[in-house]
């Protein structure tokens, strides 16, 4: 006889104590659901005309930016356009303490980075510093990913440390979008 894992014998007690509630509002949920109906209403498809390299939308094939100087890596796309209630979930979970999003946004996400990493070795997620972890205390990278692999996604090992971010600079989400774009390659470093 085949026992049901753990987390799904203790999810009904588990829902009952802490229900399940809208990763953007705190509704309380009926189901599986990551976002009530209005606040899911907001998701996005990404734009399906956007550049082929780094995913910026509104470009056939390249856009100019690529075409002028290529980006290190070899393709980049989303799972849902940035804005919205999403963008309110992932506020609260990265900035907000909100570490029990984890679990329904990496549900979220799971198979976009299944598909994504289907063909991957590995997976590096970026680093935080040691002290934006302090402050932190989770690293929503690690723990997105680790979301999805509950979610049953089928992931490609998780690189843990394969990257460094030395210092304490300034969070991405506070530039502008040209000074985060020349930060990736002076603020981490590879171990």
């Amino acid at each position: 006889m085949c026992e049901a894992p753990l987390s799904r014998v203790l999810q009904p007690l588990l829902d009952w104590i802490a229900p399940p509630r809208c990763a953007a509002c705190d509704e309380l949920l009926e189901g599986p659901e990551v976002f009530c109906g209005p606040c899911g209403e907001t998701l996005q498809e990404p734009d399906p005309v956007s550049c082929t390299l780094c995913g910026d939308p509104g470009w056939e094939g390249l856009c100019p930016r690529c075409r002028k100087s290529p980006p290190a890596f070899s393709r980049a796309s989303a799972a849902f356009a940035w804005g919205g209630e999403l963008a309110t979930a992932v506020r609260r979970f990265k900035y907000g303490g909100r570490m029990e999003l984890a679990a329904p946004l990496g549900r979220l996400f799971a198979s976009h980075l299944e598909r994504s990493a289907r063909k991957a070795e590995a997976m590096v997620t970026v680093p935080l510093s040691m002290a934006g972890l302090r402050r932190r205390g989770f690293d929503q990278g690690v723990e997105l990913v680790r979301g999805a692999r509950r979610a049953g996604a089928a992931l490609p090992p998780l690189l843990l440390g394969a990257l460094a971010k030395p210092g304490d600079r300034a969070a991405q989400a506070s530039l502008s979008p040209s000074a985060r774009r020349r930060l990736p390659h002076r603020a981490f470093k590879v171990r």
